[in-house]
């Protein structure tokens, strides 16, 4: 129970339940049980305050312009709270949600569903193996809690084959109230609430996910062509094999934040059409005004969807105007780019220390007030902005520079003292910006990475950023230096997050599989032919999976195979002659005047480490080429292998 928190129309507070002793305690705990034995509450528990919080934008005497936040008795919110730490709890250990709300139960956090819509967006950039067409609906529910259907959500609970009595009690807390509105000239007079339940409620959040759930389940079930975020790691390469994962994404959904995801347009209207008859039956409206369209075939252009036809659904269509490509939407507070663009995140976070520097620098303060407000206001705004992106040390540093100035001004310091006399000063105790987004970010990460629930997820995104790097091991345990100029990567929040901590020698240990004892160990293409040459072999890598030298070396690992033998392998293409990137590696790792082409010792790996295949060749077709005894030594060497 924590201190400092509005009391309901009694006037108790927390603080003087903590303080409750002897006969007093004991009849509460009595009042507490009998609540749960009977499935009911007192008649004074349904009174309750509402304060209406006005909303950042101008109130216009309008009370849809305020968010109203019901202020209920203390030992009623008690005797909730235990209900929904057990209730959660089992619903939690027993998977019972299926709809994919990451909100309501014990660790449920926004950073799942901001993490995989900003890998969705990648993957859809980035990827140049994935055809998928990425459509996106942002949907606005109005007044959430206020329009549930205590019927419905009766039938939802029931659903879950939730004690009668457990239901009796949740539904009858929301039955029968009377509130009164908080304003300048005291409460208003009672009025009966019919419908909806209680925002400042503990088990409100959780009866919302709950209530959602039929809906969320059914786009999981029945909604056609969901967006695959899709993965692969090298598992071998002789022959190549890796490890897959498809990962279907029908919806993001955080509470009332939903996002509804599809590859074609077919897919958007089927998710429509199924949301619009839900809304129907449980009279909840969707402000389809506020409606945001984000779609990779179609920009700036006006686009109407077609909904299934159906007695529930009154309107048979839906016109939405999809965004630009460079234009951004926002995601629970964070804002996303089709383009995957970062660009428009660092700017708004620069002028909103711009701003807050402006506001502040006529203002009478000392530079103990302004550093307090830098810390506790500033820093914690830009760490949320900054959960899908995360800058360099020298980009942060410039972009909280205005801040920093004004504390330097209202100090008397020189313009010139050098950051680390500011973050040293104990009077002013600033807080390093670069080091607290980069913890926040490791915090973030570890929660997906060592929640049971996200493991999917979480093996998604490893292997989806071992495959575009083409490595053979975990990114957490290689120099990932060589790719931090990359722009593709420069905008993948995990790359970054790797990148930066092992800067500071922050290690990671996110293997999720045993390693391959018998995989020999493997030199990337990448990593010893130019960018131009490896950029020219794009073909051989999509057509025949071609990444790593091992693959273009005979299974004893000391000789390079000749182009004729590649082309027998099935490695690269039949046609045209020999490239410029083979004969770039011909010079590099073939010893000088070799006539049977041995490599060089820096390019050899032990026989120990040797795996040798022939499962690849189809033996009964009949190839009428002899590659000057190549094939009748891999079968040899193979079958000697295997012999041992």
């Amino acid at each position: 129970m924590p201190n400092n928190k509005a009391s309901g129309p009694s006037k108790i507070s927390y603080e003087m339940l903590k303080h409750l002793t002897g006969e007093a305690f004991n009849l509460s705990l009595v009042l507490a049980n009998a609540c749960l034995i009977h499935g009911d509450v007192p008649a004074d528990w349904r009174e309750a305050l509402v304060y209406p919080i006005p909303k950042p934008h101008e109130f216009d005497a309008q009370l849809k312009n305020t968010r109203p936040i019901t202020l209920l008795e203390t030992v009623r919110k008690c005797v909730v709270k235990v209900v929904t730490i057990w209730l959660s709890k089992i619903l939690a250990d027993n998977q019972v949600l299926q709809g994919g709300n990451f909100a309501g139960l014990p660790g449920g956090s926004t950073d799942i569903p901001i993490k995989m819509l900003d890998a969705i967006i990648h993957q859809r950039c980035f990827d140049k193996t994935d055809d998928q067409e990425l459509w996106i609906v942002s949907q606005d529910i109005s007044k959430a809690f206020d329009s549930i259907d205590l019927n419905m959500l009766r039938l939802a609970l029931i659903r879950l084959h939730i004690p009668s009595l457990l239901i009796k009690f949740i539904i009858n807390l929301f039955t029968r109230r009377n509130n009164k509105i908080i304003n300048h000239h005291g409460d208003t007079s009672g009025y009966r609430v019919r419908i909806g339940i209680d925002q400042g409620e503990i088990i409100s959040p959780l009866l919302w996910v709950i209530y959602l759930d039929p809906l969320l389940t059914t786009l999981n079930r029945d909604a056609c062509d969901s967006f695959i975020l899709k993965s692969s790691a090298l598992l071998d390469y002789s022959p190549i094999e890796y490890e897959q994962y498809n990962l279907p994404v029908s919806h993001i959904t955080f509470m009332d934040d939903s996002t509804l995801i599809a590859s074609s347009k077919r897919g958007i209207e089927d998710r429509l059409s199924i949301t619009a008859e839900f809304y129907t039956l449980n009279n909840t409206q969707a402000n389809s005004v506020k409606y945001i369209l984000l779609s990779s075939e179609q920009f700036s252009q006006t686009i109407v969807f077609d909904l299934f036809p159906s007695p529930l659904i009154p309107i048979c269509s839906l016109t939405l105007k999809a965004l630009a490509l460079s234009k951004s939407f926002r995601f629970l507070g964070v804002w996303f780019c089709l383009s995957a663009s970062s660009r428009f995140v660092h700017d708004q976070c620069t002028s909103m220390v711009k701003d807050m520097a402006t506001l502040l620098s006529p203002k009478k303060l000392l530079a103990q007030h302004v550093a307090y407000l830098y810390n506790v206001v500033l820093l914690p705004r830009l760490e949320f902005r900054l959960q899908t992106t995360l800058f360099a040390e020298s980009t942060i540093n410039r972009m909280v520079s205005p801040m920093l100035s004004l504390i330097r001004q209202k100090a008397g310091l020189a313009s010139v003292t050098p950051l680390s006399a500011l973050f040293t000063l104990l009077p002013f105790s600033i807080q390093q910006a670069f080091g607290q987004f980069l913890s926040f970010h490791v915090a973030s990460w570890q929660r997906i990475f060592s929640h049971p629930l996200y493991k999917l997820f979480a093996n998604c995104m490893i292997t989806y950023l071992q495959g575009f790097l083409d490595c053979d091991a975990c990114p957490s345990t290689i120099d990932l230096e060589p790719w931090s100029h990359t722009f593709s990567l420069r905008t993948h929040s995990l790359f970054n997050f790797l990148l930066f901590s092992s800067r500071l020698n922050i290690t990671w240990s996110l293997l999720f599989r045993p390693p391959r004892k018998d995989l020999r160990p493997a030199i990337s293409l990448r990593s010893i032919l130019p960018k131009d040459l490896f950029t020219s072999m794009n073909n051989v890598q999509k057509n025949f999976c071609t990444r790593f030298l091992a693959q273009l070396i005979t299974p004893c690992s000391s000789r390079l195979l000749s182009w004729k033998d590649l082309r027998f392998l099935k490695r690269v293409s039949n046609k045209g002659s020999v490239p410029a990137w083979f004969n770039y590696l011909f010079n590099l790792i073939v010893i000088p005047n070799s006539p049977s082409l041995f490599v060089l010792p820096q390019f050899r790996i032990p026989i120990s480490h040797t795996v040798a295949f022939i499962s690849f060749i189809d033996i009964s077709r009949n190839y009428w080429f002899n590659p000057n005894g190549l094939f009748l030594l891999i079968v040899i060497l193979t079958l000697f292998l295997l012999a041992v």
